[in-house]
Formats: structure tokens, sequence, C-alpha cells
């Protein structure tokens, strides 16, 4: 009896990888990098608006004692008209001043929620045979793009981000899985809205 083996099934055949180990770490390097250079220029600003911030509030705080004082006075006198500009002028300044606080209190929010959290999420929970290669953060919405060696990969990976606390309660709306032109691996994109705004 003969049996006959085809050696050239897919099976048999030998897969490449779709990246080189130097171009994988190559690009762990790059992202590490980014991410490093992006978490600087965040301390970075957090200091000026904080000096900014300071400064403003000398400033404000002086506004107020001559205020006071100027009012003191003109209780003391009978009215001067001059005193009294002087006294409108500084209340409008003690006005635009604490308005401008106030907006730098809401660029410190924004800056403690900033997307540094969101990309460190996204570093902390890569898989072998994944690679982001577009990321898109506005707000609520998201856009991720990359290369999948095997589509399985998607959900677990999903199911990852999931574990993230800056990402509890992100649902996906959009997703596109497509074969790459050399047939190694998918392309993918994943949008927490759909194209068009619509969710």
């Amino acid at each position: 009896m003969r049996q006959q083996v085809n050696l050239l099934a897919p099976m048999y055949r030998k897969q490449r990888a779709l990246f080189s180990a130097r171009v994988s770490i190559g690009i762990c390097l790059l992202v590490t990098v980014a991410l490093t250079l992006i978490y600087f220029i965040t301390v970075w600003r957090g200091s000026v608006v904080a000096a900014e911030y300071n400064r403003l509030v000398a400033t404000r705080d002086t506004a107020a004692r001559r205020v006071n004082d100027l009012a003191a006075q003109l209780q003391g006198t009978g009215g001067d008209p001059a005193i009294e500009a002087e006294v409108t002028a500084l209340k409008q300044e003690r006005d635009r001043k604490t308005q401008a606080l106030a907006a730098l209190s809401l660029r410190e929010v924004d800056k403690a929620q900033g997307f540094s959290p969101q990309f460190i999420g996204l570093s902390r929970q890569g898989l072998p045979g994944m690679w982001l290669t577009h990321i898109e953060l506005s707000g609520s919405e998201m856009t991720l793009q990359g290369v999948v060696l095997a589509e399985e990969l998607i959900p677990r990976y999903l199911r990852r981000l999931g574990s993230e606390s800056v990402f509890a309660g992100t649902a996906f709306q959009q997703a596109r899985l497509e074969r790459v032109p050399d047939g190694n691996g998918l392309s993918f994109e994943l949008r927490t809205q759909a194209a068009g705004g619509s969710p």
C-alpha cells in the first residue's frame, strides 16, 4: 500500500513573521520615547499653568486689598469722584482676574484628566502579534488602527482594555477588518463612534 503526503499544504509551509524582532523592538522603543515625551511635555505645561495661577492669585489679592483700602477711605470722605472711579476700575479688574483664575482652574482639571492615562492604558495591554499604527483620541471618542496576525486577537485585546479603569464603559460602535495586501496579517480599525458622527 502506498500513501502520498502533500508537503506543500498550508499547515506545512514556513510561516513568515509580519515584522522581524529588530523591527518590533524598534517600534516598542519608539512608542516608549513618544510616551515619555508626552509625559514631560504635560509636566512642563502644568508647571507653566501653576506659575501663572500663582501670579494671578497674588495680583488678585493685591487688587482686593487696594479695593478695601479705598472703600475705607471713601467712607471717611464725602465721596470724591476720582476715588469712586478708581474703586470701580479696581473692582472690574478684580472681577476679570477672578474669571481668569476660574478658567485656569478648569485647565488644571483638564490637565489632570488628559490623554496620558489613556496612552498608558493602551501601552500596558499590548498583545504579541498585534500592533497599533494609529491612535486618535478626542474627548470621549477614540479610534484605534493597526495590524494583527490573527483575528481572534482583537476580542482578547478589547477584553484586556476593559480591565483598565480609564477605558471602563468604553464601547466600540464600528469595527473594520481586512487582509493586508501581502497576505500576512489583517489590518483593523476600531471606533467608539461610527463614521459620520452618528453613535
